[in-house]
This record gives C-alpha cells, sequence and structure tokens, in this order.
C-alpha cells in the first residue's frame, strides 16, 4: 500500500490544498504550524487502526469538526478529504480481497487506485470510495473504510512522544517493543502455549537479528538485545530490549536518546518489513510507516547518516515512509520530488492557508535553505554536501583551485598522499565561507576538516573564522605566496609560468589594471586557468621551483593522515 496524494478543503490550515506523494521515502517540511501536523493526521485518522492493539498505547484521537474546521473560511458548513491510495493483490491482499468479495468487481492484476473520501459535518459524516473511479455508496464505501481501520495500514513513531512503554520489573524499569511474528509462528505459539518463553526467545533472536543488521549499516556499532516479559501471552508479544556497545551490555534507557529514537524508528520498519513478507499471511497489507522528526537527538552528521539509510531501506523493502522534519539532512537526495515543502500564506501580516511550495529542477534544495535561517543564493553552493559520504574534507575556493589540488595529488603522489576518501569540495568563494552561521553548521556533521582560501582574502576570512572558534592552521589556511600578484594558489607556480601566462595574454593583464569590478574577476579566473594549462605543459621543473607546491601537498597530507 502507498499514498499517492491527499487534498484536503476546510481542514485546519490545509484549504484547498492538494498534496503529491513520489516514491517510497517521502518528505514533509515546512516551518512551525505550516500544516505537517494536519497531513498526518489525516492519514492516522483515516486510516490507522481505531481500536489500537498495542499492549500499553492509546489509540490517536479522531477528527473533530469544531477543532479541525479553518476558522477563516466563510463556509464553516463542511470539511471535505480526500486520500488517493494505490494497492495491489500481492502487496495487500487482505483489501484487495476483501473489495473483491464484498462488492462482486474485479480489480486490476496490477495496481488499482482506491480513493477514499469523508466529508465531515458538525453531527455527521458521509463516506465515499473510488476503484480505479468506480465509486460505491455510502454504505459500502462505510464498510470498505471500516475494513481499511481494522488492519494495520499505518505504522506511527512520533520521536517528540515516544509511543513505547515502561514495563517495571523489580526496580528496573524496561523498554517495550511490540514486534509482528510471522503468521506461522502466531499458530505455533497459541499451540504451545505453556512453552511460550522458550518459543518467543527463539522467534526473538530473528528479530533481533534483522534489527541488528539494519543498526550495523550505522557508523554506531552497537547490537540489540531482545527479551520476552513475564506475565504475557498473545501471539504479538512486547520484548524488553537492551543495546550492546561490542561486549558491553547497557540498559536501553542508559543509551542517548537519538540511539533510543534510531532504534526505535527501526523496529517500527523491522515490523512492516515482517508484515510485507510473511508468505503464509494472506490477511496483510504492506504498511505504512509513518515518523514525525526522525533527527530528533541526532547530531548532524548521525541525521545525514539516518537520512540516506531510511531513504535506501524503503526502497529496497519497497515500503513507503512518510517523515516530517526540520532537518536538510533527511531529505530525499536520490528522488527530490519526494520531498514537499508546506508554507502559509501571509494576508494582511497574519498567516493564512497552506501551499506546496515548487522544489522541481536541478536547484530543487534552495526554498529548503530557510530551514537554517540563511540566504539562498549562500546555501545553494553547499547543498550536495548535506547527503556527501565522505568525512574528510578539504574546502577551496573554487572548481579551479580543485583542478590545480587534484592534478597536484595525480602527479606528486609521495607528498599528496591523502587517500581517496578526502573529497575536495569548492565553496564557491570568500563571501561564502564568511557565512558563519552557515559554515558552523556545515561543519557540524564532517569529522575532519580544512578550510583554504586564497591568501589575498585573508584578513577579511581569518577574523570571521576564528570568531566561530576555528584555528589557523588546524582547521583553516590560506594558500599563496606574500609577494605582489602571487597571494593565490596559482601563486605556488614558479616565476616562469607566471611570464609565460602574460606574454601569450597581454590583454587580460591590461585588464586586472583598467577593467571593472566584474571584469577583473573574470580576468583573475582565466589567469587562474591559464596558469595551470602551462604549468601542465611545462618540463624540467626541478624540485626547488616547485617547493611551495610540494609543501601544500606535505601539509594536506599531515592533516588528513593523523
Amino acid at each position: 500500500m502507498r499514498i499517492n496524494r491527499i487534498t484536503a478543503n476546510n481542514f485546519k490550515t490545509l484549504d484547498n490544498v492538494e498534496i503529491n506523494f513520489s516514491g517510497y521515502y517521502c518528505t514533509v517540511s515546512g516551518q512551525n504550524n505550516c500544516g505537517k501536523t494536519s497531513v498526518i493526521q489525516i492519514l492516522t485518522n483515516l486510516l490507522q487502526k481505531q481500536s489500537d492493539s498495542n499492549f500499553f498505547t492509546a489509540r490517536r484521537d479522531n477528527f473533530s469538526f469544531s477543532d479541525d474546521v479553518t476558522q477563516w473560511s466563510d463556509d464553516k458548513s463542511c470539511i471535505k478529504i480526500e486520500i488517493e491510495i494505490e494497492i495491489n493483490k500481492r502487496n495487500d491482499p487482505a483489501i484487495y480481497d476483501f473489495i473483491e468479495r464484498f462488492t462482486g468487481d474485479s480489480l486490476l492484476d496490477g495496481e488499482n487506485s482506491l480513493n477514499v473520501f469523508i466529508d465531515i459535518y458538525d453531527q455527521k459524516r458521509i463516506y465515499k470510495c473510488e476503484i480505479n473511479q468506480n465509486q460505491y455508496d455510502p454504505e459500502t464505501s462505510r464498510e470498505i473504510i471500516l475494513k481499511i481501520e481494522s488492519l494495520k495500514v499505518i505504522l506511527y513513531h512520533d520521536s517528540a512522544n515516544r509511543g513505547f512503554s515502561l514495563f517495571f520489573s523489580g526496580r528496573n524499569p524496561k523498554e517495550i517493543f511490540d514486534v509482528d511474528f510471522s503468521h506461522d509462528e502466531k499458530n505455533e505459539l497459541a499451540k504451545i502455549d505453556r512453552q511460550l518463553e522458550n518459543k518467543i526467545k527463539k522467534f526473538a533472536k530473528r528479530s533481533k537479528e534483522e534489527l541488528t543488521e539494519m543498526i550495523g549499516r550505522l557508523s554506531d556499532k552497537y547490537e540489540v538485545e531482545l527479551s520476552p516479559l513475564d506475565t504475557f501471552s498473545s501471539t504479538r508479544i512486547p520484548l524488553g530490549v537492551n543495546l550492546k556497545d561490542k561486549t558491553v551490555e547497557i540498559p536501553f534507557l542508559a543509551w542517548g536518546s537519538g540511539t533510543q529514537n534510531r532504534t526505535r524508528i527501526l523496529m517500527s520498519i523491522l515490523s512492516a518489513q515482517r508484515i510485507k513478507f510473511d508468505p503464509e499471511n494472506e490477511d496483510k497489507v504492506t504498511p505504512i510507516v509513518i515518523i514525525e522528526e526522525p533527527e530528533s537527538f541526532l547530531h548532524p552528521s548521525a541525521q545525514a547518516e539516518f537520512g540516506k539509510l531510511l531513504q535506501e531501506i524503503s526502497q529496497e523493502l519497497e515500503i513507503q515512509v512518510i517523515a516530517t522534519t526540520h532537518s536538510p539532512f533527511m531529505l530525499n537526495n536520490t528522488n527530490p520530488e519526494s520531498n514537499i515543502l508546506l508554507e502559509r500564506k501571509i494576508f494582511r501580516g497574519k498567516p493564512k492557508e497552506t501551499i506546496v511550495c515548487s522544489t522541481n529542477g536541478e536547484n530543487w534544495m534552495q526554498p529548503f535553505s530557510e530551514h537554517l535561517g540563511v540566504t539562498k543564493p549562500d546555501f545553494l553552493p553547499w547543498s550536495h554536501l548535506f547527503f556527501s559520504t565522505k568525512k574528510k574534507i578539504i574546502f577551496v575556493e573554487g572548481e579551479i583551485d580543485k583542478k590545480y589540488i587534484d592534478y597536484w595529488r595525480s602527479i606528486y603522489k609521495e607528498h599528496f598522499s591523502f587517500g581517496s576518501d578526502v573529497e575536495i569540495y569548492p565553496y564557491g568563494g570568500a563571501d561564502i565561507i564568511t557565512n558563519t552561521p552557515l559554515v558552523n553548521f556545515i561543519i557540524k556533521q564532517i569529522d575532519n576538516f580544512l578550510i583554504t582560501y586564497d591568501l589575498d582574502v585573508d584578513d577579511k576570512v581569518s577574523k570571521k573564522l576564528e570568531s566561530i572558534g576555528l584555528a589557523r592552521g588546524t582547521d583553516f589556511m590560506a594558500i599563496g605566496q606574500n609577494k605582489i600578484g602571487k597571494r593565490s594558489i596559482e601563486g605556488l607556480l614558479p616565476d616562469q609560468i607566471y611570464s609565460e601566462v602574460g606574454r601569450k595574454s597581454p590583454e587580460l593583464i591590461r585588464t586586472l589594471s583598467h577593467g571593472n569590478k566584474d571584469e577583473v574577476k573574470s580576468a583573475r579566473s582565466s589567469i587562474k586557468s591559464r596558469c595551470l594549462d602551462e604549468f601542465k605543459n611545462t618540463e624540467d621543473l626541478d624540485e626547488k621551483e616547485i617547493k611551495d607546491i610540494l609543501n601544500l601537498g606535505k601539509t594536506l597530507s599531515k592533516k588528513f593522515n593523523n
């Protein structure tokens, strides 16, 4: 089962809005009170099982007309909501077979479009369903919706509100995970109730292995331990959980909040996986996993890693994961259309209805810059870093600076000896690197970094970087020689290279002295590029002539080989 679309009219801030979901990992972003929670409320209230079978948690509240109707609307008579769901026989036999039996209609072998409509009035509700544009009467529609509500179609996790309970056994509280066993396992448990504890341990081991495999894809290496609790006998068993770091077993609640939260989320995905791939269970649907703020309690580097893992797992398992988030690290970078950005219209200084922002095209991440509180032009050069797997980065001013270091690394391997795990990243110039809030945010996710820039902007840049606690020589360095015309990366080249480029391109030298600001900038870029080309074509340079280049290589290697 997958959600394709939600349409809402007169529901809270969702007034005449359509939200489309694409792919398996979808994110919903926006500033506070933009409508993210309303989207989740629609999904959970219409699709989530109303009589929650969890041992401890209460079910979520249903719709309330007086609370949910759009307050500024001229017509407060009705809330209208539509959800378009995609189902098929292989993954969703419970709802697929029910519709065929109950309606007498034959559904498609492939994907079928199930549209659920609800009109909410103060004193009544009217339900309608369509299957492949074939509309059913209200009574039939209500039965279909009741069937959906009776199934486990939504697995919901709110990172801010754990949703799992503590079981007190003696003095030590335990965290509870409600684990789904397969169809065969349930039958076996029902037959051998006297040996229940041993059987639960056996099946819990399988869940442990699957969850440990997921957790093992994170850089933080820890193992999971699941154990049955006393006094419970059911085909869905709550399991206490501990985690192991190497050989040390630590109670789950003693771990950091970020580790706890990631584990709970992976448990939800594991439950969805068990339900989907149970070969003997025909009474099933493939659940949709809904996660609110999966980045909670995680360091930016861990957010980037966890966001990548959620994308990979949801795609591999073909299980839809819908996440609300305030973190750009959690966005879907492989399928940008899967990222939904909401904001509120402003009318006479007051926020009104929610709208869906356009995030299409090559610069799809640009609107998300508002999450960081930085200007959009400054955000764009850094966008791909949010999803980079590299943990060691040399920051350089521009693409041509990257070409210099890449070339020197290729021919002076002994001196430029840092490995391929070090990324050389062009950030786009000194004005970008002086945006210290953005720089500070970026470097928090990187294990080892060095910011480089041309010596001619040292006074401007160094003070800014020092103001956020970065140290010269350790975190940043200026490149070039302290001589006129050589305070840049090309200033490390032998003098004869400069002379030859000047002889071949006198117009560029004149532009440096007499051009306007833009012309000078363009001329400098051209000279930098031509100097590199001239250096590549120059033979028989001795080590003394290139000593400044080799010293740079030694400095970089020392930084990243420690």
